[in-house]
């Protein structure tokens, strides 16, 4: 009998006449009731509540111990050396850098507007950024009411019993497991999520395009548009700042957006416009920052043959090496849970296939930059680990007891990491602490006598990649060093210089 047929004549499950109607009307209850009122998980679920607290905690106390670094300094004041006090001279600053440096001018804005702040609202903010972060990662785990929805009738009850809200364990594991694996595989944790500048450029543009990724993903695969028509000018507002964030990671936002709207064509689903519209201005907004002048004046900072086959070989070996070093675990990992999925189902659509493909163009794209820095690799780690989420939710529909395995498992597995990195992150966070204030006291008492030029200062090792200064550039000896003068200014003093 035909799939459709036994949805159509139904059949007896427990007493209970099941039949495509019934189906459809329990999604629609469900839709109704649970699915997108956040405060209904957030008042049933407290083990996501405790989560992310004791996770806020963890990265408040991180940040209280980091301290400006590198480009922070640099980024608090004018190009004429005045501090930055306004909106306006902040988009003065980013109309010099889109035509003399690259064209992200909406992460520096945002981390520059940070900087204008006291630095205990900073790690405050950027704590509860942190865990917005992780939390809209975790999210995936919503799936579609037609996730596979066709089969035996057995599978359909399966269907609605793992909707149900209550299984609020299972949930709570996944968030933990989504927290353990940025823990362990961001590259340089530092630099990412604790750095002002790196938090802004790597961290908080990673969260606009999550938004926009669950908007479209709301639209094109949940099919459901609700009252979206009200907000599409903020929409797409929002996507198109968001297509002006970060370029490689924009790459793969770009390609998902493309899958959706594909997909709502052949499905011909209601809701194209709105996915035409966000593709469009996101897109819009990518283009200005990748044509931005100041990208194609810095590229010539860089000391690469001029033969582009060279080029591109030299840039691909060392892609690949830090592929090797930073990426190749998750991606193994992300891969099985990917295959496992669907072999799990056949039948569902290429959502999971088409994350994973796009933390693989995040990645792959910077084969156009001169420089890849590991913090950019954020985007490839975020789309592998959405991936990994919404492939153990779909394992989840199938069996709950092999999901809950599986996330039980995971967490063992990345606990020990982070079991074993954290006490060395929170005394090495510590402890450079206590030596800035150390130099810091020792420019000061500088300045107070009168010594104001080629103030000698100690040096501030960080080597532990938990910390926001790891594998940035500090203090040298030389005085004309960018960094030695940003530092001079932020002081108010003539010099500073190294110590020996």
């Amino acid at each position: 009998m035909e799939i459709q047929d036994k949805l159509s004549e139904g059949e007896y499950i427990d007493g209970q006449f099941i039949d495509k109607d019934y189906i459809d009307r329990k999604m629609k209850d469900y839709n109704k009731n649970r699915r997108y009122k956040l405060y209904d998980e957030w008042s049933y679920n407290f083990g996501i509540i405790v989560v992310l607290l004791l996770i806020f905690f963890l990265i408040l106390l991180l940040n209280s111990y980091t301290t400006f670094v590198a480009d922070d300094f640099n980024n608090l004041f004018t190009k004429s050396g005045e501090k930055i006090s306004s909106i306006k001279d902040i988009f003065l600053i980013q109309k010099n850098r889109y035509y003399s440096i690259n064209g992200r001018a909406i992460a520096h804005g945002m981390g520059q507007f940070m900087l204008m702040f006291d630095k205990s609202f900073i790690n405050f903010f950027n704590s509860i950024f942190f865990c917005t972060f992780v939390y809209s990662i975790y999210r995936f785990v919503v799936m579609p009411d037609d996730y596979g929805l066709t089969g035996d009738s057995k599978y359909l009850e399966s269907v609605i019993n793992s909707n149900k809200y209550g299984r609020h364990i299972f949930k709570t594991g996944v968030l933990i497991l989504v927290f353990l694996l940025v823990w362990n595989y961001t590259p340089v944790f530092g630099q990412t999520y604790l750095w002002v500048i790196g938090a802004a450029n790597y961290m908080w543009t990673s969260l606009m395009i999550l938004a926009v990724l669950h908007i479209s993903r709301r639209v094109a695969i949940i099919n459901d548009t609700g009252h979206l028509y009200m907000w599409i000018p903020l929409i797409v507002i929002l996507c198109f700042l968001t297509g002006w964030t970060n370029e490689n990671t924009v790459v793969g936002l770009l390609f998902v957006l493309a899958y959706q709207l594909i997909k709502m064509m052949i499905d011909n689903t209601k809701g194209i416009s709105i996915m035409v519209m966000m593709t469009v201005s996101t897109l819009m907004g990518f283009i200005i920052m990748i044509t931005a002048p100041g990208n194609f004046a810095r590229m010539k900072l860089f000391n690469e043959p001029e033969n582009f086959s060279v080029k591109l070989i030299l840039r691909f070996t060392k892609m690949s090496q830090a592929y090797s070093k930073y990426i190749m675990v998750l991606f193994i990992i992300c891969l099985i849970f990917v295959i496992v999925s669907r072999i799990m189902d056949m039948r569902k659509n290429l959502e999971t296939e088409v994350y994973f493909v796009a933390g693989l163009l995040s990645f792959w794209s910077m084969l156009a930059a001169p420089t890849f820095p590991p913090r950019a690799m954020v985007g490839t780690v975020f789309f592998f680990i959405a991936a990994i989420v919404m492939s153990i939710a779909t394992i989840d529909r199938r069996d709950n007891k092999l999901s809950a395995l599986i996330v039980m498992g995971m967490i063992l597995f990345t606990g020990y990491g982070f079991v074993k990195t954290v006490p060395d992150a929170i005394l090495a966070s510590s402890e450079y602490l206590s030596k800035y204030n150390a130099r810091e006291l020792v420019i000061l008492d500088n300045k107070s006598s009168g010594n104001v030029q080629n103030v000698e200062v100690p040096a501030l090792p960080a080597e532990n990649k938990y910390m926001a200064g790891f594998g940035l550039g500090d203090c040298e000896q030389d005085p004309k060093n960018w960094i030695n003068v940003t530092i001079a200014r932020y002081y108010g003093i003539g010099s500073v210089v190294l110590r020996k």
